[in-house]
């Protein structure tokens, strides 16, 4: 079985209540400024993958996908962004603007003076379910939505949704191609143990299984 027909081990989302406070960073990718070079973090997949090929048992087949999945989600940190940061931005900034569940239900325009100009462009934006209100800090922004729910950006793009009932992170398209490369470069290294074993030459295409 290749790894890339299961499940990875990456996640992009978090059910642990508001602002996922729970979230499970050993799953959801953040910049690790800790994590060995991405060349070390090859070395090791490419060695995970010859194992898993030998492997002559279930339970040690379940013990090196988990180890795998580890593999893979420190490589992908490498391309991600500093997700643990935003997130705490995204906190304090939301607190800023009243983050009661209450208080988000119950929020309406109210105007107690004649409407100036400002007021009607503010009320378009809640018809049309535009933004309601953003707060920019270093390294991104976050915008109050018309449902009741946040969107932090970075540089612009989406990276985070909150809701009520928990968070989904944004993968970035640096992260999709560096998930893809990783899972991929495992399946030759698989592939290429398995060639070697029964006695014939490996054909696999793709990034050298020797790098």
């Amino acid at each position: 079985m290749n790894i890339s027909s299961v499940s990875t081990g990456i996640r992009y989302t978090s059910n642990s209540a508001l602002f996922g406070k729970n979230v499970d960073w050993s799953k959801v990718p953040s910049k690790d400024y800790n994590s060995p070079p991405a060349s070390d973090i090859r070395s090791m997949v490419r060695q995970n993958a010859r194992e898993y090929a030998n492997a002559t048992t279930d339970e040690e087949r379940t013990r090196l996908k988990n180890e795998a999945d580890t593999l893979f989600h420190k490589y992908v940190s490498q391309a991600a962004p500093d997700r643990k940061k935003l997130l705490s931005s995204a906190r304090t900034a939301i607190g800023a603007m009243g983050s009661s569940v209450a208080a988000r239900r119950s929020f309406k325009l109210k105007i107690t003076r004649s409407k100036t100009i400002i007021d009607y462009f503010i009320e378009a934006q809640n018809k049309n379910k535009k933004k309601r209100y953003e707060i920019s800090f270093e390294g991104g922004s976050v915008t109050k939505e018309s449902d009741g729910s946040y969107t932090a950006r970075l540089g612009g793009e989406s990276a985070i949704s909150i809701t009520a009932t928990g968070i989904t992170f944004i993968p970035s398209g640096a992260e999709l191609k560096s998930q893809q490369e990783i899972v991929d470069f495992w399946n030759q290294n698989r592939t290429a143990a398995i060639a070697e074993n029964e006695g014939r030459p490996s054909r696999v295409g793709g990034i050298d299984v020797k790098a």
